[in-house]
């Protein structure tokens, strides 16, 4: 079983060393494929400080989540809100679905 979680982690991690989101991007993405499903984008982003190590994770986990929402919420409304504080910086994706 270790040989294999070692190995998918592995597979996981050459898939996606070369991906370089943008957040600017992946929202762009977001609100069309929100769209593309019949789901109302709002989006609220309040990140005062360029950073793009964290604008790179933040893109790859909101990618993760819209796709989610899109395929498997039936929502009608889907919010994404991210903010930064000097301790921590939170994205939620939040839908009523």
């Amino acid at each position: 079983v270790e040989q294999v979680s070692r190995k998918a982690l592995a597979e996981v991690r050459e898939a996606i060393r070369g991906y370089r989101a943008t957040l600017d991007g992946e929202v762009a993405h977001a609100r069309a494929l929100l769209e593309a499903a019949g789901i109302r984008g709002e989006f609220a982003l309040r990140l005062d400080v360029p950073d793009s190590a964290r604008d790179e994770v933040l893109a790859l986990a909101l990618r993760e989540m819209v796709t989610n929402a899109a395929r498997h919420s039936g929502a009608s409304t889907c919010r994404v809100t991210a903010e930064q504080t000097a301790e921590a910086c939170v994205l939620t994706v939040e839908d009523d679905g």
